[in-house]
Parts: C-alpha cells; structure tokens; sequence
C-alpha cells in the first residue's frame, strides 16, 4: 500500500499500512531496498488475505484448505503422481503433505497406492469422490478469483498476471540453484 489516503477502511488495512510504513521505516534505517520490501511485503499481504478469501468462501462448504484444494486440482490436472511432486505443485514440504494427503483420504477423496520403482513413495490419485468434488468446487473458486482483480480491468489483469509469472518463474529459479539460495 503507498501514502494514499486509509480513512474509512476495516482495520486490517489499516493495521497493514501501519506495519508497512513501520517496515519501510526500519528497511530504510538499515540500508535495505526499499522498493523489494514493498513487492515482497504485497505479494505476502495479498496470498495471506487470498487464502483466507478463498478457505472462508468456495473452499468453507466442503471443508477444504487452498492446500487440499490445490492438491485436488493439480492431481485433476495431471492424473496420478507422486507424493514429491504434489507436495512442490501445492508448494509445502513432504512431511506437510503427508499430513494432508492423510486428511483427503480420510474423507475419500484421494487414494495412494506403492509406487512401482521407489518402494519408499507412494503414487496418488482422485478417488470418485474427489473428482466430483474439484469438478464442482472449482468453478466456485474461478468466480473468487475473479472477484480478486475484476476491478483492474482486463489490461491491468493481464499485466499483474504476467508479471506475477515472471516472478513464480523467478522464484522457481531462485529455489533450485544448488542449495536453494536466496542470496542475491
């Protein structure tokens, strides 16, 4: 969020504008770039509030977190895989998706089964249930996403849609040099 003008907002804004005038203040006291603290500051505020939109909205009816939704959807997208790689698409460790991956079959709506070659993973898939499950929550989220950025009109939505990918591509980059460096 920039100077403008906060009166009359709910006070989360209000709380986050202060927290970041605050960051700014201490980033500049301490050399730090003032500009990617922003960026890095607003991406974190708006998947925090986007999670919580989404968990609260078209996700609360079937008890869902992002996390399993994503989950679902990316074994929708792609059929069957393994625990690693739906752990790295819902971008949570192994151990947290082994956790996950217990609740949605609990409730039937994925299945594992010992993967061919690595006695030591397990390859899973929607069951039934969870396909009739994404089939029907993932249009809900669709129209949740479009309220997130209906109101930048399309031009902007593509800019921030680019723009956001070239960031994920960035950070995608950035996670995979040797020892997952974050050193600039």
């Amino acid at each position: 969020m920039n100077s403008r003008d906060v009166s009359g907002v709910g006070d989360t804004r209000v709380t986050r504008y202060d927290m970041e005038q605050q960051g700014l203040r201490i980033a500049r006291d301490l050399g730090l770039d003032e500009l990617s603290f922003l960026v890095a500051s607003n991406l974190h505020w708006s998947f925090t509030r986007m999670r919580t939109f989404y968990e609260r909205g078209p996700l609360a009816d079937d008890g869902l977190s992002l996390s399993g939704f994503v989950t679902l959807w990316a074994l929708r997208v792609n059929g069957e895989m393994d625990a690693a790689s739906i752990a790295s698409e819902v971008c949570i460790t192994r151990s947290s998706f082994s956790g996950l991956a217990g609740r949605l079959e609990e409730r039937g709506l994925i299945e594992r089964r010992e993967h061919p070659t690595d006695q030591r993973s397990y390859l899973f898939q929607l069951t039934p249930i969870g396909a009739e499950v994404i089939e029907r929550v993932w249009p809900k989220v669709n129209g949740t996403a479009a309220q997130l950025s209906k109101h930048l009109g399309e031009a902007r939505q593509r800019q921030l849609a680019e723009a956001l990918g070239i960031v994920a591509d960035h950070l995608e980059s950035l996670v995979n040099q040797p020892g997952g460096s974050n050193q600039p």
